[in-house]
């Protein structure tokens, strides 16, 4: 009769010494470090990427990932990835990746010992791994993958941090080496950047409080104007099977608000700069594509997050909007001595739902999702003709950057 007494009484004592090493925790953050719940004891991270389809991306990808730690500082991280990339001409490829990873938190011991973070999935880290990747292509020199299956081996460093309940971002750099599986493809380099943001799920112990969030979350701010720049995607390097692929993508947007009332006007400015080559063929491409957005939005529950104290009369809300869009996109192909142009302009209207939080003095992020109806013109300068039609787009956007 004693025993369930004796094992109760251990796991009660258990769980109050963990909430108080994590209340202990807590004591020494900041707020900015609160919010990215490093205080919070994190076993497992079910990780959904949103970065889809993206303005600045060329690939669509579904992108899964379950991590679970194995030790304090170390963890398992299991990836599954769906592709499908479509390039110039509507050439297309997709495949299927699966890998694994484990990953070393370098600083997480320390940052335990001086209660700078609990035992989390949170920090710098370095990671090896490896993975099976079968990719198919219907036109082979258009695309770094081409038909066929190979297996991978590879190294990174990256930086992950969770943000609230339910977001992260994890960024970094990879290195690594391609092994085919047929008789065609020697080994080859690959090289890259990668930024990864979206959903994150776990089991949380303790509920957030949100008057320490308030200078992150910055609940009393009335900011009337913002100018700001997406650092999502503005930088991306790949190169694989002698090929390479890169982009730089500077944007700047600006969003000024309507008086007192919960409207405003966002106007956003962007260029993509891009070049492909392959080593298999001779071939390269150089890419342009300017985008300019005018839109007016209204944050349609501002009023309820300022009765709630989780905002000022500014521009941290969510919102629907309404604006005219222009998108570009142009191509130069140089070809064994052939030099072709080719373009498509879209100009239309777009109906958009977002998201967007102001965090600290000069951090932001916008997620968003728009539907759009407009005229699609296109040059194709191998067959020297023109063409217009009607077009309906869906664009998916996820912005994180900096306010100045």
């Amino acid at each position: 009769m004693l025993c369930p007494t004796v094992i109760m009484a251990q796991s009660d004592s258990l769980s109050y010494t963990q909430e108080s090493r994590q209340d202990s925790t807590i004591a020494y953050l900041s707020p900015l470090e609160y919010a990215f719940m490093m205080h919070e004891e994190t076993n497992w991270l079910l990780k959904a990427n949103l970065l889809i389809a993206t303005e600045n991306r060329n690939i669509e990808t579904l992108k899964l990932s379950l991590e679970k730690k194995i030790a304090p500082g170390f963890s398992l991280n299991a990836v599954l990835l769906n592709i499908a990339n479509f390039s110039i001409g509507n050439n297309l490829s997709y495949g299927l990746e699966f890998s694994l990873e484990s990953r070393w938190y370098y600083k997480m011991r320390k940052d335990i010992r001086e209660k700078k973070s609990a035992a989390n999935l949170s920090g710098a880290y370095f990671a090896v791994g490896a993975g099976y990747r079968k990719v198919k292509s219907d036109v082979d020199y258009f695309t770094v993958y081409s038909n066929l299956d190979y297996l991978q081996v590879f190294a990174k460093w990256g930086l992950q941090r969770r943000f609230l309940k339910r977001g992260y971002v994890d960024f970094g750099v990879s290195a690594g080496t391609n092994f085919s599986l047929d008789d065609i493809h020697s080994p080859t380099i690959q090289f890259g950047t990668y930024v990864d943001a979206g959903l994150a799920f776990s089991r949380d112990k303790q509920k957030l409080d949100f008057d320490k969030l308030c200078p992150v979350l910055r609940c009393h701010a009335a900011d009337r104007f913002i100018l700001k720049t997406n650092l999502v995607d503005i930088i991306n390097i790949t190169y694989v099977r002698k090929s390479f692929f890169g982009s730089f993508s500077p944007n700047i947007a600006a969003e000024l608000k309507i008086g007192t009332s919960p409207f405003s006007i966002n106007s956003k400015l962007g260029l993509r700069l891009g070049y492909q080559s392959s080593g298999n063929y001779d071939i390269n491409i150089f890419t342009l594509s300017p985008q300019l957005l005018v839109e007016s939005r209204y944050y349609y529950n501002l009023n309820r997050r300022i009765l709630m104290g989780r905002s000022g009369n500014g521009l941290s809300a969510n919102y629907v909007s309404l604006g005219a869009l222009f998108q570009g996109d142009y191509w130069t192909t140089q070809s064994y001595g052939i030099k072709a142009d080719v373009s498509e302009t879209f100009i239309g209207m777009l109906v958009s739902t977002g998201i967007q939080r102001l965090i600290t003095d000069h951090l932001y992020f916008d997620l968003n999702i728009g539907v759009g109806y407009g005229v699609e013109y296109k040059y194709d300068g191998y067959t020297k003709t023109n063409s217009s039609k009607d077009k309906s787009i869906f664009k998916l956007g996820i912005a994180i950057g900096y306010r100045f």
